[in-house]
């Protein structure tokens, strides 16, 4: 997985280095800004992913599902300030790296255009942890796998007809493809895993 990330990255350097050194830098300081919203999030699925698994086998469903609202409502809540700090405040943002002319011109567009992921993330993220903790590893995967093997073959396409704005576009577009997914995973996950738990549960209660 760190592998794909690290590949990400290097594929996207490549890519922003045929319009500009500036269009480089402005990748770097996003990707360490991105960790200050993306870091609290993963620490939620750390911290949740267990409880989740506990309740799923215990045959716990509503407790199942407070944990999944709980989670999925404190991760929007991280990335809508993420959204709004990126949308609002792109320049402050930048400056704190001592961001020139150059990299403010390009910076701003692109930290408000990326920023249009976050909320989709939240999907992306979080249902993948729930099919973690109910031993389905592989859709996790697949979401993962996604939100990551999307954006550079998104990048390169929309580059040629778009230019640089077209790198910037494939970070949200990612997202809400690896969202999309997550959310058809759940559905089939809810209707033959979770749901037929219910009954179980009531089955178990009356012993």
């Amino acid at each position: 997985m760190n592998a794909l990330a690290s590949l990400l990255v290097v594929g996207l350097n490549g890519l922003l280095i045929t319009f500009s050194n500036a269009a480089v830098s402005v990748f770097g300081i996003y990707y360490k800004l991105q960790t200050f919203v993306f870091m609290p999030v993963s620490g939620l699925t750390q911290g949740a992913m267990p409880i989740m698994s506990f309740n799923y086998g215990a045959k716990k469903v509503e407790r199942l599902k407070d944990a999944l609202k709980y989670s999925l409502w404190i991760a929007f809540g991280i990335m809508l300030i993420g959204t709004l700090l990126f949308m609002l405040a792109p320049k402050w943002l930048l400056m704190i790296f001592q961001a020139d002319a150059a990299m403010l011109k390009i910076g701003i567009r692109a930290l408000r255009i990326i920023a249009i992921g976050f909320i989709p993330a939240v999907l992306g993220y979080i249902l993948p942890t729930l099919f973690q903790s109910m031993g389905k590893g592989l859709p996790s995967l697949a979401v993962f796998l996604l939100r990551n093997g999307l954006t550079l073959p998104l990048a390169y396409m929309l580059s040629t007809c778009l230019g640089l704005n077209g790198i910037w576009i494939s970070f949200p577009l990612a997202e809400v493809a690896a969202a999309g997914c997550a959310t058809e995973i759940f559905l089939y996950m809810n209707k033959h895993y979770i749901r037929p738990l219910k009954k179980l549960e009531k089955d178990i209660a009356t012993i």
